[in-house]
Parts: structure tokens; sequence; C-alpha cells
């Protein structure tokens, strides 16, 4: 699975100052079933106040499996993940 990384976010990467929220959207427009879960997840705790949240729905494919490994090797969001991808 790839993800879609602009050029200017390459050179970013490079110089070691990436633009936070153009890497959100290149996660968001690369991941979107992950990036749905995560929106999720992030609504019960900012929005909500919930102290932690949990999505314990198994991904309906191996695609959709693939894609919240990825985004959990990914996200630098202040996010801590606990348990596993089942």
């Amino acid at each position: 699975m790839s993800l879609n990384v602009s050029a200017t976010l390459v050179q970013q990467a490079a110089a070691g100052d990436v633009d936070e929220h153009a890497f959100a959207e290149m996660i968001h427009h690369s991941l979107p079933y992950a990036w749905g879960i995560v929106e999720k997840l992030a609504h019960s705790v900012h929005q909500e106040g919930e102290e932690w949240a949990n999505y314990a729905v198994a991904p309906p494919s191996e695609q959709s499996r693939a894609q919240l490994l990825r985004v959990v090797g990914e996200m630098p969001f202040g996010v801590r993940w606990s348990g596993t991808l089942s």
C-alpha cells in the first residue's frame, strides 16, 4: 500500500520540516478507511470528553486492515496506541 506523497512534502521531509497539516491531508487521502476510524476515535476523546476511545469492529477487508496498520506507523499526532489490530 503506497501513500500519495507530493513532491513538496518529500522536499519538506528531506529538510526535516514537514508541514503537519499537509502530512495529515496526505494520510487522509491515501488511507481513507483508516483516517475515518482515527477521526471517530479522536472525536470521542476530544469532543465528547472521553478519557480514551476504542473501536472494536473488525476491518471489512484485508486492504482496510492494511490501512490501519499503515496509519499506526505513520501518524505522529499525539495519539497513543493501545491494544492490537485484530
